[in-house]
């Protein structure tokens, strides 16, 4: 038995080794330029002035850097740590507080950034995606394993998501999904925990902490994640209850729920940024439906490679024609 596991697990560390070699060569050869948020997100962890390198100017009443030509070494500071701004912690929190996202992608990079003083590189924000890849895989990998207890089908899924186009989509894109994708695959193995454990009291009490611990971390990486977490908390809620566990539901439901308040004290600006206000009024947004319809295009694109067109089309008119 044990000669059978260690095989398994060989196996598992070689795919993972290959799919990190492929996206780590395909980062380095084949990323060119960079998009807008890719800057914003080091300037975002590392600016100790202000959110935007063309904020306005209290005094003067005007915005700074836009409309004129400015040194390249403005930018170079916006996006770099020096020896003042080292582990500036706060300036981070104040950043996102005044963007849309919350803090703990930035704070990460922000931590890389201070160990390599004045440098700017796109690996450091690369170095933290293809972290949170390798724990996407190992959490995908045990949840697939625990689900249908076929290792053909965990090994299945770990290739199929681990070179598929929504995989390398996350990981070469410098910004805070890849991180957030990992505590979604985190918080659905720890929840399912709590769902096999649901017999034995210390261990589900162990798992519904766990499960608490990386709702909250999530939270305050993307706040989409909220989204997710609430249906995957409300489908298991409503097992528990149909199947009278009435202590592990309020349990495993209160234990949720706190971790999203604490979430929310530790970063109050959550609220103000999903329903839209900022200090520039409100956020103008797509309508629901047409947000979702665009979520379910990418996804169904990045993982068959077929997709749903996020915009209305004639193809059902023309079908019946």
């Amino acid at each position: 038995m044990k000669k059978i596991f260690e095989y398994k697990k060989v196996i598992f560390v070689l795919i993972l080794i290959i799919q990190i070699i492929y996206l780590t060569v395909s980062f380095g050869m084949n990323k060119q330029g960079f998009h807008s948020d890719e800057i914003w997100n080091y300037g975002f962890a590392n600016s100790s002035d202000a959110l935007n390198i063309y904020n306005k100017d209290p005094e003067k009443d005007i915005y700074e850097n836009i409309y004129q030509w400015t040194d390249s070494k403005v930018l170079y500071d916006y996006i770099t740590v020096d020896k003042s701004e080292i582990f500036a912690y706060d300036k981070v929190y104040n950043n996102l507080k005044n963007d849309l996202n919350p803090p703990l992608q930035f704070m990460i990079l922000h931590l890389v950034c201070s160990i390599f003083l004045g440098k700017w590189s796109m690996w450091f924000g690369f170095s933290i995606n293809i972290v949170s890849f390798v724990l996407i895989q190992l959490f995908l990998f045990k949840f697939i394993k625990k689900v249908t207890k076929n290792d053909i089908a965990a090994f299945s899924g770990l290739l199929l998501f681990g070179f598929s186009v929504g995989a390398s989509s996350i990981t070469t894109f410098l910004r805070m999904y890849a991180l957030g994708v990992a505590f979604a695959m985190m918080f659905v193995y720890c929840v399912n925990e709590v769902y096999l454990s649901r017999d034995d009291i210390k261990s589900c009490k162990k798992n519904i902490l766990k499960s608490a611990l990386v709702l909250c971390l999530g939270a305050l990486t993307i706040h989409q994640f909220l989204i997710l977490a609430f249906f995957i908390v409300l489908l298991y809620s409503f097992y528990y209850l149909i199947t009278k566990r009435i202590k592990l539901l309020f349990a495993f439901g209160l234990s949720m729920c706190l971790s999203v308040l604490v979430s929310v004290l530790v970063f109050p600006s959550t609220f103000s940024h999903l329903f839209g206000y900022t200090e520039n009024g409100i956020i103008k947004k797509f309508p629901t439906g047409w947000q979702f319809r665009i979520y379910l295009s990418f996804l169904t694109k990045d993982i068959s490679g077929i997709h749903i067109a996020a915009v209305k089309t004639m193809a059902l008119p023309y079908t019946f024609v």
